[in-house]
């Protein structure tokens, strides 16, 4: 298989995943209030950051699975193992990214006090 069925592959898997409604909206409550304050907009953006957690990690999962895939059939081509360790950096990346959030969230729910250390 090309990179270019891969690509493909990997946009049908999480588009699957992502409208699929098995448990992935499950966790996803959206507010229904407006924002009246920094303890609205702190539980508003703890929502958003949720929704964007959950969206970054299927793709980062489908991308190690890529990327374990491009590991296990690359044997003596160093082109595809460099593919391979390319797509678990960036699956890595996405990772950390997606986790960032909930820190800038407590550090500005600190700052402005809105609560804990831990508002989401």
């Amino acid at each position: 298989m090309t990179l270019n069925t891969f690509k493909k592959l990997t946009s049908l898997l999480t588009l699957t995943a992502v409208f699929s409604g098995t448990g992935a909206w499950a966790v996803l409550d959206i507010p229904t209030t407006n924002i009246t304050g920094i303890s609205s907009f702190i539980t508003r953006a703890c929502t958003l950051a949720g929704w964007f957690f959950t969206f970054i990690m299927i793709i980062a999962i489908v991308m190690i699975l890529v990327a374990a895939f491009f590991f296990l059939t690359a044997g003596d081509n160093a082109t595809t193992r460099s593919k391979a360790k390319d797509f678990l950096l960036y699956a890595i990346v996405g990772i950390i990214i997606a986790i960032m959030p909930y820190p800038i969230l407590a550090i500005v729910s600190t700052f402005f006090g809105a609560g804990t250390i831990n508002p989401c």
